[in-house]
């Protein structure tokens, strides 16, 4: 499968996932200005990063690469980067849909795109994204292809999400295959016999 349809690298990592406790609502909704009723520029709640040792390579070989994620106004957002930037130095989106093969601000050619999946294993919630394609070492990136819910309440999933969850995280250098459904490659979703 995925080296048939072109990709070089698949790695998967299981890991704990927190966020910071002070902004963790940017979780759950959006923030309203209490004065007017009008959105304010949501929090951005930051979270761990999840570092895979040498999951790309280039020119020089292969480099880690750490996937940032952070949540804002009820949308989680993901970074995967190459290079030493912290979450909190990584520009906001400008597009919350980006094309995949577009351009960078400085009008230089995306390198290709990656496709990531993460699923958090928790009780109290539901965090499951499948297919989400990054760009490597550019801005937040929406993942508009899953699914977060509090399946025990919002304040279950507060804890759960400041405390830290288990998570199982691939990702892989080829774009996703949306004609079968989402992306299979951690075959969480076949039952077993």
């Amino acid at each position: 499968g995925h080296h048939a349809r072109g990709g070089d690298i698949a790695h998967a990592v299981v890991g704990r996932l927190s966020f910071d406790s002070e902004t963790v609502d940017a979780a759950f909704e959006e923030s309203l200005d209490p004065g007017t009723g009008h959105q304010d520029a949501p929090d951005l709640c930051l979270g761990t990063c999840i570092t895979f040792a040498s999951a790309t390579s280039g020119p020089h070989g292969t480099a880690p690469l750490c996937l940032h994620f952070a949540w804002q106004g009820g949308c989680l957002l993901l970074s995967a980067r190459e290079d030493s930037v912290l979450s909190k130095g990584i520009e906001m989106p400008q597009d919350s849909d980006p094309d995949p093969y577009s351009l960078l601000a400085d009008g230089r050619a995306c390198q290709k795109p990656l496709t990531l999946d993460v699923m958090c294993l928790s009780h109290a919630l539901i965090l499951n994204y499948r297919g989400v394609v990054l760009h490597k070492n550019s801005a937040w990136q929406v993942a508009n292809s899953g699914i977060f819910a509090a399946t025990k309440g919002k304040q279950a999933a507060r804890k759960a999400l400041t405390s830290g969850v288990l998570c199982v995280v691939c990702v892989r250098d080829v774009m996703p295959d949306h004609s079968t459904g989402l992306a299979k490659t951690l075959h969480l979703d076949k039952p077993r016999r």
